[in-house]
């Protein structure tokens, strides 16, 4: 998830560029982002000098490309189509 922090110059008079720059602030250096609580505490500050930047949580997951054989080797698109007959699967079933 990604939170974009932009200021609506039109409409909203308070939460404007300056507001921004005065409020917010990036993530000390030390701050783990493997910590899924402490990620979800400080994704919720906003307020006066109180509205965090950066790379709340962070997870080593494989992608979801990773997870599938059928692109694992090569791309789909070169994997040859195999068609195969309806009628031995209706008899399999039937």
């Amino acid at each position: 998830m990604i939170d974009i922090l932009q200021p609506c110059v039109t409409f909203n008079k308070v939460c404007t560029h300056g507001f921004y720059q005065e409020n917010t602030y990036y993530l000390e250096s030390e701050y783990d982002p493997s910590d899924k609580n402490k990620a979800l505490e400080r994704a919720s500050e906003f307020g006066d000098k109180k509205i965090p930047l950066g790379i709340f949580y962070r997870s080593e997951r494989p992608s979801y490309e990773d997870q599938l054989l059928q692109i694992k080797e090569k791309p789909l698109i070169e994997t040859p189509v195999e068609r195969s007959s309806a009628v031995e699967l209706f008899k399999k079933y039937t």
